[in-house]
């Protein structure tokens, strides 16, 4: 953890490391890396991607348990407390807490050091590595007390999540001891307490000003987290540093209380003192630009959109005092329209996560309902893309997940047809200063002329008698004549255009901001379905930009849906059943086929199961495909007649 990352990245080794400990549940990671698409473009040394083919070639993913374990402890050098409450979404709560010493390879001053999740929202963060280019003279390999290794903003005490001290004294704080030894001398694993407590002493005091110091944290009840820093102070006053370092928007509520905004989440941070006789004052602006405290350092990483928080305290001689500082979910920011149960609502976060590069030609979210029916968001907090709100009552899309992703597009076929609205072009996406979506490369940043975005869904994971359905878009800077257009992709005939308050439009906003209504398009998947390919919103004229700011996803309930239905071609459908299937599935067409039709199966490691071609006679009839020799699991059917390609999911059981 010296050297990594802020974002999970694939872990080939994992794979090996499972099958040898015959732990399957280690792979839960690595597996929702596979699922969501970002495998292998989250793997920054790709020469290593093929041991994820030689590992897992005799793993199965299906059916993982998730891990029992809530607490993990490691006791090597640098040891660290880690726990998790939850594995699937954004509900559970993350935290971690290290010890260690400064002089470890690659160590920072950081003995101490916390970090914390809820909602999804990482509150106290890590800046990561330094740049170890970009520290000139400095001879970053001293490990020195005195050496100016210790001045690396990245690598300082003041920099991280811990405590530092100085003398009352003293106008600048002390530096932790390069020869002090954090230990972790307990830990709690119980749901009313679960983290651990690290000894402090042996980092604090260049004097050896303190009798004892010792920092615990943990979740209460899984419910929030509780930081408590033990002070025994000796027989010279001394000032106290505490310090946490957050993406957030930071709000002063009260002399001991801070409200910090992320990703349309909030927290309450509260900090109480035990002892009457010490006081403290609040710190909510430290700079995070390393200039700032080294002129010099002009090379070094700035830091852009963090911000340093805590308190300073005076503790006076022979004083012992625990300061306790909590961090709680505050109330659920509501989303921007009230919408029916079994509703999804996808908002922009504020401030913004999502990303956005001239390179970034899609972007995908994966989207949890958990045992109640809510809904959350997954992956990386520091990437989501979207505040989600809502939920559902239906039973059968309980402890699922589907992924939306949008695509940009440079060039969109604008002739009215079946090709109407399909993507042409690719090009990198763009974000305003509060989230909204545009598309680098034309005129303007926005939604500009032959540009626009196309929807899609991966539906593998929900039950085939569940639906999604888009029902609303949410576009921004829609201004007089400005049209746009969204058609359902399936049948383009379906489509509705949108614009200004001048413009000729089916839907005008005479603030330029406004929800499309698309229910009546029938922009609609059915369970199991993949397909990326749904709609487009678009700018079909030759002037004028807007973008894309909201959607709305509605669950539908379809108790008939016992078998499942593919959809070939704009004419053609066929019915493949039973799904899940014990020994065969049977494949039927319902209208008449004129190409051939080929059917392929795949494992869900990519292994081909099944490839056969059918003419399109045979195909017109029922077909019977015997699958009793495959193991129990997860495959993929893909269908494919003419230039039309479908991927399906079917599940074998026992």
């Amino acid at each position: 953890y010296s050297d990594s990352t802020s974002k999970r990245i694939p872990l080939p080794a994992t794979l090996w490391m499972a099958k040898k400990a015959n732990k399957p549940e280690w792979l839960t990671e690595e597996k929702k890396l596979m699922q969501n698409g970002t495998y292998a473009s989250n793997f920054g040394s790709r020469y290593m991607l093929p041991l994820a083919l030689i590992y897992g070639k005799d793993i199965s993913l299906d059916n993982l348990p998730d891990p029992q374990a809530k607490l993990w402890k490691g006791y090597g050098v640098n040891p660290l407390a880690l726990v998790r409450t939850e594995w699937q979404g954004s509900l559970g709560k993350y935290m971690g807490i290290k010890g260690g010493t400064p002089t470890y390879s690659h160590g920072q001053m950081d003995g101490g050091f916390f970090i914390y999740d809820s909602q999804g929202i990482r509150w106290g963060m890590d800046f990561g590595k330094y740049d170890y280019d970009a520290q000139g003279t400095i001879d970053d390999n001293d490990f020195s007390q005195s050496s100016q290794r210790w001045d690396i903003f990245r690598v300082s005490n003041l920099s991280q999540n811990t405590i530092s001290i100085k003398k009352a004294t003293e106008t600048t704080w002390q530096k932790h001891k390069v020869d002090g030894d954090a230990t972790i001398d307990e830990v709690y694993d119980s749901s009313a307490k679960r983290g651990a407590k690290v000894n402090m002493k042996s980092l604090l005091g260049l004097n050896n000003e303190l009798l004892a110091a010792n920092r615990s944290a943990y979740l209460v009840d899984e419910s929030y987290f509780e930081v408590k820093d033990y002070i025994s102070n000796g027989a010279e006053p001394i000032n106290l540093y505490w310090n946490m370092v957050t993406k957030s928007q930071v709000e002063t509520i009260s002399p001991s209380t801070i409200r910090l905004t992320q990703g349309g989440k909030t927290v309450l941070l509260e900090i109480v003192s035990s002892n009457p006789a010490v006081t403290f004052t609040l710190a909510t602006n430290r700079s995070t630009d390393p200039v700032f405290y080294n002129p010099t350092a002009t090379a070094d990483s700035k830091n852009p959109g963090t911000v340093m928080l805590g308190f300073e305290a005076t503790i006076p001689a022979n004083n012992d005092v625990t300061f306790t500082v909590t961090i709680k979910d505050d109330a659920v920011v509501p989303p921007t329209s009230v919408e029916p149960i079994n509703s999804i609502v996808l908002d922009l976060p504020n401030p913004t996560t999502g990303m956005e590069g001239n390179s970034l030609y899609y972007d995908t979210s994966e989207l949890h309902i958990d045992a109640n029916g809510d809904a959350s968001i997954g992956g990386e907090s520091l990437t989501y893309a979207w505040r989600v709100n809502g939920g559902t009552n239906i039973n059968n899309a309980d402890n699922s997940k589907f992924f939306f992703r949008w695509k940009a597009m440079a060039t969109t076929d604008t002739t009215q047809g079946v090709n109407y609205g399909a993507l042409l072009t690719p090009a990198g996406m763009d974000r305003a200063s509060t989230g909204e979506l545009g598309v680098r490369g034309g005129a303007g940043a926005g939604i500009d002329p032959n540009e626009g975005f196309n929807l899609g869904f991966d539906l593998s994971y929900l039950p085939n008698t569940v639906q999604l359905q888009l029902v609303k878009v949410g576009v921004s800077e829609v201004n007089g004549t400005e049209n746009g257009v969204i058609v359902n992709r399936k049948d383009t005939s379906k489509k509705t255009t949108f614009g200004g308050s001048s413009s000729t439009a089916s839907v005008k906003f005479s603030t330029g901001k406004g929800d499309i209504n698309v229910e009546s398009l029938g922009i609609t998947l059915t369970g199991g379905e993949i397909n990326y390919d749904l709609a487009s919103l678009f700018n079909p004229t030759s002037s004028g930009s807007f973008r894309m700011d909201k959607f709305v996803f509605k669950i539908i309930e379809n108790g008939s849906l016992s078998s499942e239905f593919f959809t070939i071609d704009n004419y053609n459908q066929l019915i493949i059943y039973p799904n899940p299937f014990s020994d065969s599935i049977t494949l039927q067409n319902t209208t008449g086929l004129s190409n051939d039709c080929n059917v392929k199966i795949y494992a869900i490691n990519g292994t081909s199961v099944f490839n056969k071609t059918y003419s399109g006679k045979e195909a017109n009839q029922q077909i019977k495909i015997d699958l009793k020799t495959l193991p129990q699991g997860t495959y993929l059917v893909q269908l494919k007649n003419g230039q039309e390609i479908t991927t399906k999911t079917i599940i074998k059981n026992n």
